[in-house]
C-alpha cells in the first residue's frame, strides 16, 4: 500500500528521532571523552552543519488553515484539547507528546528524503498531535479537503477513504485496490461507523501482516474546510480501543 506505507515510514522515522535523542547526546559525550577531533575535521563539520541549516531554513510549510475557520488546539500536560472538533483526548503518563510546532521542524529536517507528490500532500494538512509510547502510538492530521479535491463541493468520509489515497491508496477499481493489498500483504476491515467522544468517525482497520503492524484509521468531516483523520499503530493485536476510551467530548 503505497501511501500507508509511506506513512507508517513517517511516523517510525519521526517516532525513532524522538526516541533516540538522549542516546546520541550519550553518544556524544563519550566520543568527546576518548577522541581528538582536528581543527580540519572540526572545521568541516561546522560547515556541514551549517550547509544543512541552511537547507532547513529554506524550507517553506505554508498554513492549510489561511482563509478557514481552523483553530488550533491547545496541550496542557497530556490532555490534548481541540475546541475545532470538539474533542479532547486524555493520553496515559507514559506517552511522549510532540505538537505541531515540533512535528513541523522535523519535517524542515526530513523534506529532501520525501518525494514531490509527498511534500505537495504535506503543504494540505496539518499533523497537530503525535504520541507515542514503545511500538504503540497515534498521529492527529487535519486535512485541507478543498486543497485536496479543488473541484468537489462537498467531499464526505467516504469520497475521502476512496479518493484521498490517505487511508487506501487510490485505484480505478476494486480489483486494483486488492491487487495492492495482496502484494503488501495487508488485510482491510471496514470502513465502519464508530463514536468517540459522542462523534460519529469512520473507522479502517488495515493489518499489515508484512510489517506485523495494526493501523487503525478513524475519518471524520469536521466542516467544509477540514477532514479528520487519526492514525493509530501498534503491534499486531495490540488493544487500539484503548486510545478510542481516551477520546471524550468537549
Amino acid at each position: 500500500m503505497k501511501k500507508t506505507a509511506l506513512a507508517v515510514s513517517l511516523l517510525l522515522a519521526i517516532l525513532s528521532a524522538v526516541s533516540c535523542s538522549g542516546k546520541s547526546e550519550n553518544a556524544t559525550d563519550k566520543t568527546e571523552a576518548t577522541t581528538t577531533v582536528t581543527t580540519a575535521e572540526a572545521e568541516t563539520t561546522s560547515e556541514a552543519d551549517a550547509t544543512t541549516e541552511a537547507a532547513i531554513s529554506e524550507v517553506e510549510l505554508p498554513d492549510p488553515a489561511e482563509g478557514t475557520g481552523f483553530k488550533s488546539a491547545t496541550i496542557e500536560g497530556n490532555v490534548y484539547t481541540s475546541e475545532y472538533a470538539g474533542m479532547k483526548i486524555s493520553l496515559s503518563d507514559d506517552m511522549e507528546i510532540e505538537d505541531r510546532a515540533a512535528t513541523e521542524e522535523e519535517l524542515k529536517q526530513m523534506w529532501s528524503m520525501f518525494d514531490s507528490e509527498y511534500q505537495e500532500m504535506l503543504k494540505k494538512e496539518i499533523i497537530e498531535l503525535q504520541a507515542h509510547h514503545d511500538y504503540e502510538g497515534f498521529i492527529v492530521t487535519y486535512y485541507n479537503t478543498k486543497l485536496m479535491f479543488p473541484d468537489e463541493e462537498n467531499v464526505t468520509e467516504d469520497y475521502f477513504i476512496e479518493k484521498g489515497d490517505i487511508v487506501l491508496p487510490a485505484t480505478d477499481s476494486e480489483e486494483e485496490l486488492q491487487q495492492i493489498l495482496d502484494e503488501e500483504g495487508a488485510v482491510v476491515t471496514g470502513p465502519e461507523k464508530i463514536t468517540m467522544g459522542g462523534k460519529e468517525y469512520s473507522k479502517v482497520f488495515i493489518k499489515l501482516e508484512g510489517y506485523g503492524l495494526d493501523l487503525i484509521y478513524y475519518v471524520r468531516k469536521i466542516d467544509d474546510d477540514f477532514t479528520l483523520v487519526i492514525m493509530s499503530q501498534g503491534e499486531t493485536g495490540f488493544d487500539h480501543t484503548k486510545f478510542e476510551k481516551s477520546v471524550s467530548s468537549v
